[in-house]
């Protein structure tokens, strides 16, 4: 099996995610595990919004900004850009959820791991519907229920 680790920058956009499918087409007939980062500063954004959120401030600025980035990959990847409009939408439904969620987490940093991980949710199942929707077969894993956590969070 050949493990893919592409990190932020290498997802920065429309353009780079094509890239990244094209190297892994180098590969035909391989067992491939792909792994990815968050697309390009999203950690950071995250980090500001989560921040924000928990001390209740305003974050509203961050998260369109966020969320406008996204929407701008997802419609450069997508052959329609509803599409791509569709997915990021609900992506960032279920992080906003999270969002109104992790105020009522009393752990910082518990509450921390719970919006930061959505970096890598949102780019992980929009590049797995991407390259579905271009005729790639890939399994989509969700992190989540592979990997054995503690309650230390951070």
């Amino acid at each position: 099996m050949k493990v893919f680790k592409f990190g932020g920058a290498s997802l920065k956009n429309a353009d780079a995610i094509r890239n990244m499918a094209h190297i892994l087409e180098m590969y035909p007939g391989d067992k491939i595990l792909v792994v990815v980062s968050a697309m390009g500063k999203t950690t950071n954004a995250l980090e500001s919004i989560f921040t924000k959120a928990y001390r209740g401030e305003p974050f509203k600025h961050e998260y369109d900004s966020l969320l406008d980035f996204h929407m701008e990959i997802g419609e450069g990847l997508f052959k329609t850009p509803e599409k791509g409009k569709c997915i990021v939408g609900s992506l960032f439904d279920e992080l906003d959820l999270a969002i109104r969620q992790c105020r009522n987490i009393q752990s910082f940093d518990e509450a921390y791991d719970s919006i930061i991980s959505f970096g890598e949710l949102i780019s992980s199942r929009m590049i797995h519907h991407y390259l579905v929707a271009e005729g790639k077969s890939f399994q989509y894993l969700d992190a989540r229920e592979m990997i054995v956590t503690s309650e230390r969070f951070r």
